[in-house]
């Protein structure tokens, strides 16, 4: 990992830490499912009726994964950049009874393709630099791509 990666990733996991010290005031907006707006609910809407699994890049503490959870979703697999946010909010969904999951990685190089066990083929979009047998596990960091970290 270059310097200015891991720099990055520093000031990512001591900012996170707040999901943490905060997780009581959290996990009772997990239970409100309040974070989603009225528009983003309405908007939502047509698509979660169908009870999709969801995958929310950029998932941070979780919040509206759980709200998403609320509005019908079926999963979640959250993704983001800090291993502290992705493990408070894993702990907040468990604690909640919650079927999300999330994964530890650089939203350019997410294998989509990995994180579930019913994704087939490799998304648009995804980092081809990963290879082919990139695999990511709930709360692991994610494979080398140089290009995209």
């Amino acid at each position: 990992m270059d310097s200015v990666t891991r720099t990055n990733r520093v000031v990512w996991e001591a900012a996170s830490v707040k999901h943490v010290r905060e997780y009581d005031d959290m996990l009772a907006q997990a239970v409100s499912g309040s974070s989603l707006t009225a528009i983003e609910r309405d908007l939502l809407e047509p698509v979660l009726r169908s009870a999709p699994g969801v995958v929310h890049l950029q998932s941070g503490h979780g919040l509206d994964d759980a709200a998403l959870m609320q509005a019908g979703a079926r999963s979640v697999i959250g993704i983001d950049y800090s291993q502290v946010a992705a493990g408070a909010a894993q702990r907040r969904a468990d604690e909640l009874g919650l079927p999300c999951r999330y994964i530890i990685a650089a939203v350019p190089a997410v294998p989509l393709a990995a994180a579930t066990s019913t994704t087939r083929s490799r998304p648009a979009g995804r980092c081809s630099r990963s290879g082919p047998s990139a695999r990511l596990s709930p709360l692991s960091p994610p494979p080398a791509c140089r290009s995209c970290t």
